[in-house]
């Protein structure tokens, strides 16, 4: 049994003649008629009184027309959800998220996305910055981010700048260095320097004393944290101080305030990519890029030359 059996029963069920029905579906008559009986034999079942005069439906079909008619029903929807999905018009795709970086950005993104395409489920998956582009390799996430540091470049992903920030001192409102402007590296030497730690990886730690280093400063004591969160509690509890970037999601925390640093540097810039695959790439995710990519254009500057 086929679509197209169903579909010929249909028409002559709701016709109940057959030359009308063979005109709706454009086939012969004789044609029609043979693929009902088809269609009979196959199923056992006689589904249409014949006479000289009339055609009527039996108990049986009766019922195979309703059931027909769902069948024929849901194969349209899978038709046009392949279709849609085929387009990135309907679907389920997965984004990688950093809520502390990624919070000035995507609500807008996501709003605009679902008011374009509003049969796509989008999943936001929480990931550490780190292991953002593991996970776009690993099919986790469709589309995820990474922070470029002048020379991030891979064969396998496709890259697009979403946000620019400047590396600033964190520290609590009581302070004291919060009444200044403008903070030196030389100012820093002998404070906590919080960062942030997770699965063993040290990338906040070495930025941070990379930065020290370019200066031929030497940082204080290091002391981790494992996560975002836990960092701006511990800076508000005037715990230690943190080198962050500068961005308008900054000032979540009333009692967390950024000061610029004296210093100047291409190291004290801050530029976040989205990375997604370059081959294959899901009509989905490149729909989801097209719409990052006009949220994030305002805020993208250009990077100052020192």
């Amino acid at each position: 049994m086929e679509l197209r059996h169903l579909r010929y029963f249909v028409a002559v069920a709701e016709e109940l003649n057959f030359r009308r029905a063979a005109e709706r579906v454009r086939v012969a008559q004789p044609a029609l008629s043979k693929q009902i009986k088809d269609l009979e034999h196959e199923i056992g079942v006689v589904l249409l009184e014949r006479s000289t005069t009339r055609v009527e439906l039996t108990d049986g079909g009766r019922v195979m027309l309703d059931e027909a008619r769902e069948l024929l029903a849901a194969a349209e929807r899978a038709v046009e959800a392949t279709r849609q999905a085929a387009e990135g018009r309907a679907g389920r795709l997965a984004v990688g998220n950093v809520n502390a970086i990624c919070a000035s950005f995507m609500p807008a993104t996501l709003s605009t996305f679902h008011n374009r395409f509003p049969e796509v489920d989008v999943d936001l998956l929480e990931v550490t910055l780190a292991d953002h582009l593991g996970a776009v390799e690993q099919g986790e996430v469709s589309v995820g981010f990474v922070v470029d540091d002048g020379e991030f470049a891979h064969e396998q992903f496709d890259t697009m700048k979403v946000l620019t920030g400047d590396i600033q001192v964190a520290m609590g409102r009581g302070h004291r260095l919060a009444t200044q402007r403008r903070v030196s590296i030389a100012e820093l030497a002998e404070e906590r320097i919080l960062c942030i730690e997770t699965g063993g990886r040290e990338l906040h730690r070495r930025r941070i004393r990379d930065i020290f280093a370019k200066r031929r400063a030497r940082p204080g004591r290091f002391k981790a944290v494992n996560s975002y969160e836990s960092l701006q509690a511990m800076i508000e509890g005037e715990q230690g101080v943190s080198f962050l970037a500068a961005m308008p999601s900054s000032g979540g925390h009333r009692n967390v305030i950024y000061r610029p640093l004296k210093e100047e540097g291409d190291d004290l810039h801050f530029d976040l990519l989205a990375v997604w695959r370059r081959h294959n790439v899901s009509k989905l995710a490149a729909n989801f890029v097209a719409v990052l990519q006009e949220v994030c254009a305002p805020r993208v500057r250009t990077r100052k030359s020192v």
